[in-house]
């Protein structure tokens, strides 16, 4: 948009590059489609913090300041929830990630210990924790290793 400005919390690329996912100042993710369309816009289930993409751009989770999750799938161009919100009451800026398949979300903080939820017979439920495990950033393989910060991987 000529003349105008966005506040860019942070931005994400599927691994084919054909969708390019953007957190703005308004609390919300936008996804445009490779012809720059915007075809979903987040937020208004939480205002959002943080986010994660899974490689194909087809799932992503959202955390809002005390940790609550939701995750979104998509199917041909349309996104929606998958289960219900995962309240978690996190706090210090929770970080998360998703596994390539959507079926697994990870979440960590400063504040908190590491959580592993999983996605099984529409409903998301805790599968594991990781006592002492705290941190700021945090990366799920397909293979649910995890990895926080930069240590060494974790298998729960």
């Amino acid at each position: 948009i000529p003349g105008t400005t966005e506040d860019m919390g942070d931005i994400r690329l599927s691994d084919s590059g054909d969708r390019l996912f953007v957190m703005a100042g308004d609390e919300k993710v936008h996804v445009y489609d490779n012809l720059h369309n915007e075809e979903f816009v987040t937020g208004a289930q939480l205002p959002v913090r943080n986010f994660s993409v899974n490689g194909d751009g087809n799932y992503m989770v959202l955390t809002n300041d005390v940790g609550n999750a939701v995750v979104f799938g998509r199917t041909n161009t349309s996104w929606s929830p998958i289960g219900s919100e995962i309240v978690t009451n996190m706090t210090g800026g929770v970080s998360t990630d998703i596994k390539g398949d959507g079926t697994s979300i990870v979440l960590v903080s400063p504040n908190d210990d590491l959580r592993l939820y999983t996605y099984e017979d529409g409903t998301w439920s805790q599968a594991s924790s990781s006592t002492g495990t705290r941190g700021t950033s945090v990366f799920i393989s397909d293979t649910t290793d995890i990895i926080v910060d930069d240590s060494c991987p974790l298998s729960l």
